[in-house]
């Protein structure tokens, strides 16, 4: 029997490597009733998702320091634990490049993206059955 998930139980990874945008994004995912973790990298990322439940969805920058969000892509399709994780991509870098990595990503938001496309996007995942 399948359940539906409570906001509260729903969680999003948002990974963004300018502080301003992370937090921005992490006080009104949570002020939409869900758990935000907030990371600053790729491997952050990683290290979160490999010793932690699956997300309901990861946001992920592409431009970042330490491990990009392209070098996250390819460690996560290496791994077939993580390989099911819904990334959407928030990148003013985005574009035809993601686009052409079928399976890699579920959604682009190119930025700037306005905060009620993010939200609508999030609420997306957050409702899903799980």
């Amino acid at each position: 029997m399948e359940t539906r998930m409570n906001k509260a139980e729903a969680t999003v990874l948002v990974v963004e490597d300018d502080a301003d945008t992370r937090e921005t994004l992490g006080f009104v995912i949570r002020k939409e009733g869900h758990r935000v973790v907030c990371l600053r990298n790729g491997q952050e990322a990683l290290d979160y998702l490999r010793r932690s439940p699956p997300p309901n969805l990861v946001l992920l920058d592409l431009t970042m320091p330490i491990m990009s969000g392209w070098q996250f892509l390819e460690e996560r399709r290496n791994d077939p634990r993580l390989a099911s994780v819904p990334v959407v991509v928030l990148s003013v870098a985005a574009g035809q490049d993601v686009l052409a990595l079928p399976g890699e990503v579920d959604l682009l938001l190119q930025k700037p993206a306005s905060l009620h496309s993010v939200l609508a996007v999030v609420e997306g995942y957050c409702d899903r059955n799980v």
